[in-house]
């Protein structure tokens, strides 16, 4: 009797240590996981073109603007359909910019968008029911000289 305990007390030292080692497998194998998927993240948010834009409507007449620039200044410039210049900003280098913009006490209904620097220009419509992208262009060595 004596004996069939200690095998029983054997086998359940063994599976518990069997599960303790399948416990620290998994919880390494998820920290590692982990860690590869914030540095993926970071390498494709790294490899966005500078500046990385986004427009949203939020509602009305106003809209969220998101900027990362990277490597240069980048220029926000908002326009009417006319032409006219509303607002021009200078976002400096290395900075994320979160902005919203109430043009509801502006007339008309469509304005422009356009966030430069020296590689590239991306250019947006905010129209009365939603943003759409006009202009995505990359410039080349040669377009800037």
């Amino acid at each position: 009797m004596q004996a069939r305990r200690s095998e029983e007390m054997l086998y359940f030292c063994i599976e518990k240590e069997k599960s303790g080692m399948k416990n620290k497998f998994f919880k390494k194998r998820s920290i590692a996981g982990w860690m590869f998927l914030v540095v993926a993240c970071f390498q494709i948010w790294a490899k966005a073109p500078s500046p990385a834009v986004a427009v949203e409507k939020v509602n009305g007449k106003a809209f969220r603007l998101y900027v990362k620039t990277l490597d240069e200044e980048a220029i926000v410039e908002i326009t009417n359909q006319a032409g006219e210049v509303l607002l021009t900003e200078v976002l400096a280098k290395g900075y994320i910019y979160r902005k919203t913009y109430d043009i509801s006490d502006l007339p008309g209904n469509i304005y422009y968008v356009k966030v430069s620097d020296p590689l590239s220009t991306k250019e947006f419509a905010v129209l009365e029911d939603r943003v759409q992208l006009l202009k995505d262009e990359k410039k080349t060595t040669t377009d800037t000289k």
